[in-house]
């Protein structure tokens, strides 16, 4: 809002010397307001653009007294530039419409006499054309050879690259095979050694079997006689 406060407070202390100064002039007699005027109408190297002055005339034009609307009533001077591409660009235009506008040299300033603006008519473009269209070398000799060797070179690359999947695809088979055959190598010789392995299991079932009948019989016999007693 402070910000806000400021701007507003500019535009009425603008809108005031504005006032002012067309009371000043509404109390200088015609022949001095005629000269003033005449003297703004004259060009000089701190004036502003010719487009500039156009636009503050109509915004003058259809000012209200009482309202501000933030209108560009004043003309601007111009300001010196550090230059810079687009702004050397846009003053070039500037000064070369400045030019055209313009019946004699006089008016221009410094920078438009060195940069002058340059037109040609449609007869002189016309002849620039055809020489810059004369210079140009005639197409001589066999045509498509570089797009012959492009392509060549595109489907070598082509086929080195399914070559490439080729043997990837192999070599994955390959591995493949490989740890499947591992997995049957191991189960055969499982198989083998499984009935060495099954003997002696049923050898050791058989004697553990054998060992507790007997150490039944031995209980057994043992409380047949505690009890006869």
């Amino acid at each position: 809002m402070a910000i806000n406060r400021k701007v507003i407070d500019a535009k009425n202390a603008r809108r005031l010397k504005i006032q002012q100064k067309k009371k000043k002039n509404a109390n200088k007699p015609a022949a001095a307001v005629a000269s003033t005027e005449d003297a703004s109408d004259e060009p000089d190297k701190n004036s502003p653009f010719l487009q500039h002055q156009e636009w503050v005339k109509f915004q003058q034009s259809i000012t209200v007294e009482g309202f501000q609307t933030g209108q560009t009533t004043t003309a601007t001077a111009l300001k010196k530039s550090r230059g810079g591409k687009q702004a050397r660009r846009k003053r070039e235009k500037e000064l070369a419409r400045l030019g055209a506008f313009s019946e004699s040299d006089e008016n221009i300033s410094a920078v438009a006499q060195k940069f002058p603006a340059i037109r040609y008519s449609p007869e002189e473009t016309a002849e620039l054309l055809k020489q810059a269209y004369a210079t140009l070398p005639e197409r001589t000799g066999k045509r498509g050879t570089r797009n012959l060797k492009r392509q060549a070179e595109r489907w070598r690359r082509v086929r080195k690259i399914r070559s490439d999947y080729k043997a990837h695809i192999l070599q994955a088979h390959h591995r493949r095979m490989e740890a499947r055959n591992y997995k049957r190598e191991r189960t055969k010789d499982m198989k083998e050694d499984a009935k060495g392995l099954r003997e002696k299991d049923l050898d050791y079932q058989g004697a553990v079997l054998k060992r507790w009948m007997e150490n039944l019989e031995e209980s057994g016999i043992a409380t047949t006689t505690t009890s006869a007693k």
